[in-house]
């Protein structure tokens, strides 16, 4: 990560931060290992709204009416993008597709046809947009919103890109959708399992209440319960589009990039004859007997696997976090160096070390990470979790993820010699061996048997190349 990069993300939280004064939410997130062993930093809602916008990944706010939802989207919106460069929209049960095109009717009145005078609109060409009450939204509009958060939208037979074109055909734009949740709202249908997937980050506001001493200062400095979101001239939407774009570098820590790989075997069942919970009509009597549902109150045959999109968003928003994480260590140093000029000294000294040029993504950014992209993705029984946990499934999909990791540095720990020799005396068969009885005997997440069985000849590019010659 380059010393540059924490100069731009310390300039959009000091904005940020200055124009959220009103939004007062002080818990802590999450807790990171900092810079230097025993120091860690910790991560706010705000923090996550920067974390949002320069990992490029969509926000869906949930929870109750009144907690400010829209408020702090309005107000992130405008320190990123500027006053007149994001859109807020409000979804009600009448909006149709039009709410997302420009219809010239001087146009149809001059001869041309309906597909010649449809033109684009902010919605689909500002970096930043807000969709209010989304699970308000009708068929028609849901169905519309799952091509527009793969930014493609089609309409009339016309096909227009989304958000604001970027190098080697990337694009951004950053969304903001908010929704009420609960029995008491009326008007609202379930949000559409296709849109809330392509959701990245979710944050259940009620998660995380108000800390008193955020109640006392809210009081004090608000006259009435209108927040004001201030005009802000000026835009950082270049800064944000820049850090979005150099943050893809971080790379991943090997052990971080195989526990990825270690979580897509959650759905893993040695008594299944697909060698998964998937792809059978699974249920918890085919738990019976089986010396894995012993552990930990059957959370095997309690959980699924996410899916490869969640795993592929971990990564990418798990770079953001990394990239953050670094900037808050090096204000914790700031903030205990003492005199001007200590700061100064401390601060060069961290751009030009090697914890930040050798940044990467830690497995503690994505267990931190994971409750929040994987909170409605991720299959859980849901009377597991009420037996367990209450009935809070963010604190059972926190509990399963950390499970997980434990299980997997469990692993590593115990066997990583073993395994090493194999790969040093190119034993493959005997590792796969090792692995195969381990899956079936210790922990049917650490690998599927199926992969043993069935794995396909890799192919060789080479081989086109030949078919190709062959006539010559």
């Amino acid at each position: 990560m380059k010393p540059t990069d924490i100069k731009d993300i310390a300039t959009l939280e000091d904005r940020l931060r200055s124009l959220t004064t009103d939004f007062r939410q002080s818990r802590e997130f999450v807790r990171l290992q900092g810079m230097n062993e025993g120091e860690t930093v910790s991560l706010d809602i705000k923090d996550f709204l920067t974390i949002g916008a320069i990992a490029n990944a969509d926000i869906l706010e949930t929870g109750k009416s009144g907690g400010g939802k829209t408020h702090l989207a309005k107000m992130a919106m405008n320190a990123f993008f500027g006053t007149g460069q994001y859109v807020n929209r409000t979804i009600t049960p009448g909006m149709n597709e039009e709410a997302f095109i420009d219809i010239d009717f001087g146009k149809i009145k001059g001869g041309a046809t309906l597909k010649e005078s449809i033109g684009t609109t902010p919605i689909l060409t500002y970096p930043g947009v807000i969709l209010n009450e989304a699970n308000r939204a009708p068929a028609l509009i849901q169905n519309i919103l799952i091509p527009y958060l793969e930014y493609e939208f089609n309409i009339k037979g016309l096909d227009f890109a989304v958000g604001v074109e970027l190098p080697k055909g990337q694009r951004y734009q950053y969304r903001i959708l908010t929704i009420n949740e609960g029995a008491e709202y009326k008007g609202i249908a379930e949000m559409d399992k296709a849109v809330r997937d392509r959701m990245v980050i979710e944050i259940p506001i009620d998660q995380f209440k108000s800390l008193k001493q955020d109640i006392r200062d809210m009081i004090k400095r608000r006259k009435s319960s209108a927040i004001t979101v201030e005009k802000v001239d000026g835009s950082m939407t270049d800064t944000v589009i820049q850090l979005y774009q150099s943050i893809g570098s971080i790379p991943l820590s090997a052990m971080t990039s195989e526990f990825l790989v270690y979580l897509s075997g959650l759905s893993n069942c040695i008594k299944s004859s697909t060698g998964s919970k998937e792809g059978i009509a699974f249920t918890l009597d085919l738990c019976k007997g089986c010396h894995h549902a012993a552990e930990e109150n059957n959370i095997c045959g309690s959980v699924y696997a996410p899916t490869n999109r969640s795993l592929i968003n971990l990564q990418s928003v798990g770079k953001a976090v990394a990239a953050v994480r670094a900037y808050k260590s090096l204000v914790q140093i700031i903030q205990s160096a003492g005199s001007d000029s200590k700061k100064r000294i401390t601060t060069k000294r961290f751009m030009e070390s090697d914890y930040l040029k050798n940044l990467e993504v830690k497995p503690e950014d994505i267990l931190a990470l994971a409750p929040f992209i994987l909170y409605s993705k991720i299959e859980v029984n849901s009377q597991w979790v009420k037996k367990i946990y209450q009935g809070n499934k963010f604190a059972a999909v926190q509990g399963v993820i950390n499970s997980a990791y434990g299980r997997f540095a469990k692993f590593y720990t115990d066997h990583q010699k073993d395994l090493v020799k194999c790969i040093v005396s190119g034993n493959q068969q005997g590792m796969l061996d090792f692995l195969q009885k381990y899956a079936k005997e210790k922990d049917v997440w650490m690998a599927n048997i199926k992969d043993f069985e069935n794995r396909s000849q890799d192919y060789d590019v080479e081989v086109a190349d030949v078919i190709r010659g062959y006539e010559k």
